[in-house]
C-alpha cells in the first residue's frame, strides 16, 4: 500500500495502475484505492481527463465499484477501464463522495499511456550472445546494426551530450500536445518541445562538430 493524504494506492500489484502505467490497447486497466473509514467514504471515484492520438481531450467521472475494507481502516475501491485506442493517455485523480454528499478529490494527478508498440516487461525483450567482457559472457538484445569494435584509448575520444526536450525542435508549430508535461519555454520545470526529429534535423550540425 501506498498512503497519501486520506487515501491508500494498491501501487505494486502487477497489471494494476499505477504500478503499470503503460498498456495495450487490447487490455483492461485495473485501479485500486482506498479512503480511511474516518473520512466515511460512502461512494469512490475518479476524475478521468482522456486525450486520444489525434490530441482530442475529453474528461469524465468514473463511479468505483466497492470491494471491501483493509485491516488499518481504509474503504476499498476498483475501476475498471478499457484500454482505449493505441495512443491514447489518460490522467485521473482519486475521490470519494461522503455521508454528508460532500465530493472530495485527491490533489495527486496519475498518468497512463496506451501504446502497443511499448515492452511490458524485460521477459518480452529477445537476448543472444553479444560477446565476452572481463571474462564474463555478455547477453542483451540483438543488435539492429553491426557493432564497431571500441577505441583502445578513450581518453582522445570525443564525447557529446545532450537532453532530447532542451536540445532542438522539430518544425511542428503545436508543441502543447506532445507528452503529458505541458509545454511553456519560460519554465525550467516544464517541456521546451525538443524531439527525436528535432535531433535528426541537426545531424549535419552534430556531424560538423565531429560527434
Amino acid at each position: 500500500m501506498r498512503y497519501f493524504e486520506e487515501y491508500c494506492e494498491i501501487h505494486l500489484e502487477s497489471a494494476v495502475a499505477p504500478f503499470q502505467w503503460v498498456f495495450s490497447s487490447d487490455e483492461l486497466i485495473q485501479i485500486k484505492f482506498g479512503v480511511s473509514l474516518a473520512r466515511y467514504p460512502i461512494h469512490g471515484y475518479i476524475l478521468l481527463e482522456i486525450q486520444n492520438a489525434q490530441g482530442e481531450q475529453s474528461s469524465q467521472c468514473v463511479a468505483a465499484q466497492e470491494v471491501g475494507i483493509t485491516e488499518s481502516c481504509f474503504k476499498l475501491f476498483t475501476v475498471t477501464l478499457s484500454a482505449g485506442s493505441n495512443g491514447t493517455g489518460y490522467c485521473y485523480r482519486l475521490g470519494y463522495d461522503d455521508r454528508h454528499g460532500a465530493r472530495h478529490t485527491s490533489q495527486l494527478t496519475r498518468r497512463l499511456m496506451v501504446c502497443d508498440e511499448a515492452l511490458q516487461s524485460m521477459s518480452q525483450v529477445e537476448s543472444v550472445f553479444l560477446d565476452v567482457v572481463d571474462g564474463h559472457a555478455l547477453y542483451g538484445p540483438k543488435p539492429t546494426v553491426a557493432i564497431s569494435s571500441g577505441p583502445q584509448d578513450w581518453a582522445n575520444r570525443l564525447f557529446y551530450s545532450l537532453i532530447i526536450d532542451r536540445f532542438a525542435q522539430d518544425t511542428v508549430e503545436n508543441r502543447h500536445r506532445l507528452g503529458f508535461v505541458p509545454y511553456d519555454l519560460n519554465s525550467p520545470h516544464t517541456s521546451h518541445g525538443g524531439t527525436l526529429q528535432g535531433i535528426r534535423e541537426k545531424l549535419p550540425y552534430l556531424k560538423a562538430l565531429g560527434i
